[in-house]
């Protein structure tokens, strides 16, 4: 056990599990959740604003919000006002936003599950590694306290 410390070759605390973070699907979870009520939240804001602004129904405030929000500019369903003008331009930042955070929440989602594997390759062999030398060790330091006894008694 000595020639282990010296290496510096510790070992794991019972209580390390209850330090680590909250597992990743969990956190993605999340995300999604927050994704789908943004959506939803900025459908029924374009949509209302429409209606109260525009004096609209609310199939055509629903129809100008999604084809405003997915910056597809099939052109306004009806003429349009000054004030409902700076709505479709606060509309359409919001909506870029929105869609910045779903594609970033996608790559990081991309990202971290590349980085999990490789590390947790390098995890795993860092484990054999560390067994193989605890193994070599362990059977070398009982080697050497059979041939002690063995010399002892003169076998």
């Amino acid at each position: 056990m000595r020639v282990i410390n010296m290496l510096g070759i510790t070992r794991r605390s019972r209580f390390e599990h209850l330090h680590q973070t909250p597992d990743a699907p969990l956190d993605h979870t999340r995300h999604v959740v927050i994704a789908l009520l943004l959506f939803a939240f900025l459908l029924a804001l374009g949509t209302a604003g429409y209606v109260l602004i525009e004096g609209w129904g609310p199939m055509d405030g629903l129809y100008m919000t999604v084809i405003t929000i997915a910056t597809v500019g099939y052109g306004e369903v009806h003429e349009i006002s000054q004030s409902g003008q700076v709505f479709t331009v606060i509309l359409i930042l919001l909506g870029v936003g929105f869609f910045l955070y779903v594609f970033g929440n996608l790559a990081q989602f991309v990202v971290e599950g590349r980085i999990r594997v490789i590390l947790g390759r390098r995890k795993l062999t860092n484990k054999l590694t560390s067994l193989k030398i605890i193994m070599l060790f362990a059977d070398t330091e009982g080697l050497a306290e059979f041939c002690q006894d063995s010399l002892s008694r003169g076998i």
